[in-house]
């Protein structure tokens, strides 16, 4: 039997450029890229035009995803491994391909109804039977997968996501946002992100401007424009949509305080990026976010209004006074999530697959 040399790892999701999977995709192809292992890796992507994505592709394989990878994967190559990097992969290896699974996250679990979340848990448990190996990006990401999924004796690596790097400036301040003081979040429009929470609070803010980003043409992205309305606050919530790594990064670097009330996530990448830039970060405890925000950070101990209202100005004044250690301790913790060390988590897995190709 002719021994596979190169590894497949499907970055599909990059089409989605802008969603956590999609930037999840790009960042690990860009790191891998610059790694000599990056010669013995092919990439599946949903067009040729998503190298463009790319300022140095070097000599890297492009592989374009089609009827046949979806629907005949038994006439797939053989690779000597095949990284899918979600859960629910739309295309798998032939059978002889070992599979490397990234799971991250079981949101499900909590966001969809019992049915629904026991479909979900049997698709991921076909998954992880097909899975040679596995990995995930959050220790209690990991804790859920061991309670919920069989694994059959499998290990389980955490490799934490990377935090993409800071452009070399952070541009200006946006048309969009009005002259004065203004709080920040940011996320896909779903109800896990309760940025519903956020607009009563402006009440007590009455200075203050909201900017929630990301995409708000949703279910959920109506709802909030609907309660933005019966609460008279269309001149202070600004929904400017999707936005550039430029923006966002003026955004945390200017805010008066960035405020991530989420109860569902698998990394809670916005939260390391507003650590990073060294503002007041308010987080909710939930899932996989007190991992990351660690003691450094300050957290709603419940998503009520006062609760809420409290947090914030005992967590400002307690800032202000302690500004300098505070951003200090913040970029500290921040920077144990970088590219760098994620791509070698899985460079290093890959290599035991490729090793055995010899």
């Amino acid at each position: 039997m002719t021994m596979a040399k190169k590894g497949l790892v499907d970055i599909y999701k990059i089409g989605d450029f802008y969603s956590g999977l999609g930037q999840f995709s790009y960042h690990l192809a860009a790191e891998l890229m610059k790694n000599p292992v990056g010669k013995d890796l092919e990439f599946l992507v949903p067009s040729t035009e998503t190298s463009q994505h790319f300022r140095d592709k070097r000599n890297i394989s492009f592989v374009k995803a089609g009827l046949q990878k979806r629907f005949f994967p038994q006439l797939n190559p053989r690779y000597a491994f095949w990284h899918s990097t979600q859960q629910f992969p739309s295309f798998l290896p032939g059978p002889q391909t070992p599979m490397i699974l990234t799971i991250h996250d079981l949101n499900f679990m909590h966001g969809k109804t019992p049915a629904k979340a026991k479909r979900y848990l049997n698709r991921l448990q076909k998954m992880v039977d097909r899975a040679q190996a596995i990995t995930t990006i959050s220790r209690f990401t990991r804790h859920e997968i061991e309670e919920h999924i069989n694994l059959r004796g499998k290990e389980i690596r955490v490799i934490c996501n990377g935090i993409p790097s800071p452009p070399a400036t952070t541009g200006n301040r946006p048309s969009y946002l009005e002259p004065g003081k203004y709080f920040f979040s940011i996320g896909v429009f779903k109800k896990s992100k309760q940025f519903h929470t956020l607009l009563p609070l402006m009440k007590h803010f009455p200075d203050h401007q909201l900017v929630l980003a990301g995409n708000y043409h949703t279910e959920y992205g109506k709802e909030i424009l609907s309660l933005i309305s019966s609460l008279g606050l269309g001149r202070r919530v600004v929904l400017p949509g999707t936005i550039s790594e430029n923006e966002k990064n003026w955004l945390y670097a200017n805010c008066d305080a960035f405020l991530f009330p989420s109860i569902a996530e698998g990394f809670g990448l916005p939260l390391a990026e507003a650590m990073r830039a060294g503002c007041p970060v308010f987080s909710s405890r939930f899932t996989s976010l007190p991992e990351i925000g660690g003691e450094t950070i300050y957290y709603f101990e419940e998503l009520a209004n006062d609760s809420m209202r409290d947090a914030i100005l005992s967590g400002l004044n307690d800032f202000n006074s302690h500004s300098l250690l505070r951003k200090q301790a913040m970029k500290e913790q921040a920077a144990r999530f970088n590219w760098d060390l994620s791509a070698a988590g899985y460079i290093s897995l890959y290599n035991e697959f490729l090793a055995n190709q010899i």
